[in-house]
């Protein structure tokens, strides 16, 4: 079996489109799921769009806009990322979101008000505005 960590070998036998390291899956409040993540190419923050379906063993997901994503190493908070989507909630009027990674991971269907719910008006740690 092919590492999966690989960009290679994920470029070379998935074809992924946009590959992302840092990265999480967040929930709106108003229902879609999103991936969120620096491009490994430049390290910029990324967002998909909604999510339409994800492979949870592959770590690859294709979106609406029809981007395949493939989620390079661990699930982790990345500053970068979370400035672009704090950005891309106040531009899109999400006033809050949660964090859905774990259940995505665990094949599990994503429910609105989880626990780990984050007001979008909220400082996050390592956010230059504090």
């Amino acid at each position: 079996m092919k590492d999966k960590w690989s960009r290679k070998n994920s470029r070379l036998q998935w074809g992924a489109d946009v590959e992302l390291i840092g990265w999480r899956i967040l929930q709106t409040s108003a229902g879609t799921c999103h991936f969120v993540g620096c491009r490994t190419t430049h390290g910029r923050g990324r967002v998909s769009s909604a999510i339409k379906t994800f492979d949870h063993e592959l770590l690859q997901g294709t979106t609406r806009s029809g981007n395949i994503y493939q989620l390079e190493g661990p699930s982790e908070v990345s500053v970068a990322a979370d400035a672009v989507w704090r950005q891309w909630c106040q531009k899109n009027g999400i006033e809050r979101w949660t964090d859905v990674t774990y259940e995505w991971l665990s094949n599990v269907e994503c429910e609105a008000g989880e626990p780990s719910t984050v007001d979008a008006r909220a400082p996050f740690e390592g956010d230059p505005q504090q």
